[in-house]
């Protein structure tokens, strides 16, 4: 699906359990990185159960099941890895892992804040993420099981990634980039 950056404030945050946060331009950089909508040309996120929040009707609370085939190469160097162990052409069915996820409105109903990837029920039978959100599921039903959070190997792969550098997508914004009304300092998946 083509992106559309207007839907977007220009002090937009985004918020994942292991990456962000990152401000519109990195947000818009990462998928541009992975190119997910070009190697899963039929995904399709199947939002549902919405609820406004009660404390804050300005945000919608949902959960997304995405599905998909993966039929072409995602985008960057993981990609490359990830053609080799799942080569496209195997049509690799994509199922996800139960997802909430959050929209935050500004008074013009452009996205403010965007929370994803916190995975609901990650023991789901149906599902092909082992039991991960977002990009992490997405490799792990390509063939390669990103390790947890916590685990000293993302750690590395998140210092690695504030580097720069075309091998690992960013896993975070730099702070002083982080529009100032997001008051979190924690980067990454501290």
């Amino acid at each position: 699906s083509a992106r559309n950056e207007s839907l977007l404030a220009e002090d937009f945050v985004f918020r994942g359990p292991i990456i962000g946060p990152f401000n519109k331009a990195d947000y818009m950089e990462v998928l541009d990185y992975f190119k997910v909508y070009r190697g899963f040309p039929d995904i399709n996120p199947n939002c549902f159960g919405y609820s406004v929040d009660p404390e804050d009707p300005l945000r919608v609370w949902f959960f997304v099941r995405a599905t998909g085939t993966n039929t072409m190469k995602l985008g960057g160097p993981l990609g490359d890895a990830l053609a080799a162990i799942s080569p496209p052409s195997k049509a690799t069915p994509y199922r996800g892992s139960p997802e909430a996820w959050s929209l935050t409105f500004n008074n013009k109903l452009q996205v403010r804040r965007l929370t994803a990837g916190y995975v609901a029920d990650r023991f789901d039978e149906k599902a092909t993420t082992g039991g991960r959100g977002l990009t992490y599921g997405i490799t792990a039903t390509l063939g390669l099981p990103l390790p947890a959070a916590n685990a000293p190997q993302t750690q590395i792969a998140q210092f690695l990634s504030s580097l720069g550098g075309p091998l690992f997508p960013k896993s975070s914004s730099e702070p002083s980039q982080v529009p100032a009304w997001w008051k979190d300092k924690r980067r990454g998946a501290e």
